[in-house]
């Protein structure tokens, strides 16, 4: 049925069955008009300040958040029956309808009660009715494409001066994005078809508009070079290693070139070969100058991009040969380091955001703002002259304490320790010498002697395990937890000679504190929100399993937050005091709180395992102190 006929129906269907009513004459009114007002729903922002106009700033992104188009008729006294269709196929790609709710006959509404309808609801393109009114949409008919509303009143012409017809509920679905070159989204929130049943005429609709700001650009992390190893200790001279110039760089920047300096001390390391890594691929062009001593000067381009190189891999490769051996301690080393750095895109003229701005040729990704880059380390081995102890444990280089005086890594009570002396005589093992190993615990209290011969290595070992006293459950012995200390000492040729090592005793692992954010808590509203602090006394990176447990007054376990943490203490070499312990913070764990669970003093604490116990994980140290707090019920 032709629109204009569904109107004059639902007027002739409301005249037999209204009332009569006896109008009194007026004065001539300004003419009716519908209006289109979209408003934004908190939390989303609107910076338009026209009734008519929605606009979304570029932050906060506007995406999964929900807006409102109203229609209004206005100096609509004396209308007794409106029509209206509402076509937002035009903005489906960047919103998604909702839902709609009218307001015919309603308080604020337009028209009086009781309201005769006939088209109430979403319909397709094609004005197939939807039958869902709230999505998802399952309608076998179509999505929807147009609210269409009609109907009359059957209890008289409305007195109305501002009235809504109907509030639809979109979400936005999608923001422009300036790294992809879009410009800012703006469309009209158009009724594309209006009428009324009433004195007068109907006047042009004031259509409203949906602006949506592109959204600012968000680069994901800059391209960053690195040597590989990070350190790298001699252990022998006339050893060959390898060196490698690494990069991890997202696809975004489509790398495609670089041009690196690599420098090194040529008095302590020779260079024996140079060449281009994997990154960019099989069909690269570009050379290696190492004519200066000391420097490598690599140049290395794409000739064709099938595909932008990313991820992690080599850039430059590179094979040393030790030639210096240090006799005094600590040894020579030198930075394995890198700079002047300079990268190049690929061509990206369709991208008119910086680096690129649109050029037709490859751009620079210049260091420090487009890359980063980090340098790698190179120490000599070292040999003493003459008779010489090196004593060590079961860690290995560097943490095991190797070298003359330096500490260990740290060990859990009860832990075997394994320690080792290696003599020599110029660097060569001297075998059958007896070895003695003095243990001093953290109270400096000598508590064993432990000796042995040395082996065909030139090695003596000897084993012992670190006593756990049995004080008080939850109270830690202070001769046990603390800084340890051992001496070796052995005779060559009427020469005493000796070692020493330090290593700390305690919790490898441990939650040291679980605090609750912002209690109280009201049960039936609030979520619990914690911030647990981690400490770790070992220098080798650990994977522990932190665990987060909360529990209510009558000790109902109410929440459990748990994940997976690699962490390590700040080694620095030499006197262990400059060690410092890896503290670790980790805030916003949120827990719900049970509709079961009971109002009062609960609380909370943390465990720190090496895995699972259901994977034979054990504690890596007692949990954190229980820290209490109130659920309330208001």
């Amino acid at each position: 049925m032709k629109p204009n006929k569904v109107l004059a129906l639902i007027l002739a269907l409301a005249m037999l069955i209204a009332p009569m009513l006896i109008m009194k004459p007026v004065r001539a009114v300004p003419s009716p008009y519908y209006t289109v007002q979209p408003v934004a729903v908190s939390p989303l922002t609107d910076i338009n300040a026209s009734f008519y106009g929605l606009e979304t700033p570029a932050t906060p992104s506007p995406v999964g958040k929900n807006f409102i188009v109203e229609i209004h008729l206005l100096n609509g006294a004396g209308v007794s029956g409106v029509e209206v269709k509402f076509d937002f196929s035009n903005i489906a790609t960047y919103a998604t309808v909702i839902t709609f709710q009218d307001f015919a006959g309603q308080v604020g509404g337009v028209l009086n009660a009781p309201i005769l309808t006939t088209k109430d609801g979403f319909y397709t393109a094609t004005e197939d009715k939807v039958n869902s009114t709230t999505a998802p949409f399952n309608s076998t008919v179509g999505i929807p494409a147009k609210y269409w509303f009609a109907g009359a009143s059957m209890g008289g012409p409305w007195t109305g001066a501002d009235g809504l017809v109907v509030k639809i509920t979109f979400q936005i679905i999608k923001q422009p994005q300036s790294l992809s070159g879009e410009p800012d989204y703006y469309d009209k929130l158009e009724i594309v078809f209006a009428d009324y049943v009433g004195t007068g005429t109907l006047d042009p609709t004031m259509q409203g508009t949906l602006h949506i700001d592109t959204a600012l650009p968000e680069y994901p992390a800059i391209p960053h070079i690195y040597v590989d190893p990070a350190a790298y200790f001699a252990a022998n001279l006339d050893d060959v290693f390898n060196v490698n110039v690494m990069i991890t760089a997202d696809a975004f920047w489509d790398v495609a070139g670089f041009d690196i300096n690599f420098t090194y001390d040529p008095t302590l390391i020779s260079l024996q070969s140079c060449g281009p890594g994997n990154f960019l691929g099989g069909d690269v062009w570009g050379w290696n100058d190492t004519t200066v001593p000391g420097k490598v000067w690599a140049v290395f381009t794409k000739l064709s991009n099938p595909t932008p190189s990313a991820g992690t891999d080599s850039l430059l490769t590179m094979t040393f040969k030790v030639i210096y051996l240090s006799t005094t301690y600590p040894p020579l080393g030198c930075a394995l380091a890198l700079g002047p750095t300079d990268l190049a895109s690929w061509a990206h003229p369709e991208r008119i955001y910086a680096p690129w701005l649109g050029s037709m040729t490859a751009v620079e990704l210049p260091y420090p703002t487009y890359h980063s880059r980090t340098d790698g380390i190179y120490t000599s081995p070292f040999q003493a002259p003459g008779p010489n102890v090196d004593l060590y444990d079961q860690y290995p280089f560097p943490y095991g304490g190797q070298g003359p005086n330096e500490h260990s890594d740290s060990f859990a009570p009860q832990a075997l320790v394994c320690l080792y002396a290696k003599v020599t005589y110029g660097g060569d093992r001297v075998t059958n010498k007896l070895v003695v190993f003095e243990i001093h615990n953290a109270h400096g209290d000598k508590i064993t002697l432990l000796q042995n011969y040395t082996d065909w290595y030139g090695v003596a070992t000897v084993c012992f395990r670190i006593p756990m006293t049995d004080m008080t459950p939850g109270v830690w012995d202070p001769a046990i937890f603390g800084w340890w200390n051992v001496i070796a000492t052995v005779e060559l040729d009427q020469v005493t000679v000796n070692d020493t090592m330090a290593f700390q005793v305690g919790w490898l692992v441990q939650v040291l504190s679980v605090t609750p954010e912002n209690a109280p808590y009201l049960k039936y509203t609030d979520v619990m929100n914690f911030t647990a602090v981690v400490q770790t006394i070992h220098e080798q990176p650990l994977w522990a399993l932190i665990s987060v447990d909360s529990y209510d007054t009558q000790g109902y376990p109410i929440g459990e937050s748990a994940w997976w943490v690699l962490i390590n203490a700040t080694r620095v070499a030499g006197n262990p005091g400059n060690t410092t312990g890896g503290i670790y913070t980790y805030p916003n764990i949120i827990q719900g709180i049970p509709t079961w669970a009971r109002v009062g003093l609960a609380r909370v604490t943390g465990y720190a395992l090496t895995d699972w116990p259901r994977n034979g994980g054990t504690p890596y140290g007692p949990q954190a102190v229980p820290t209490t707090f109130q659920i309330k019920m208001s």
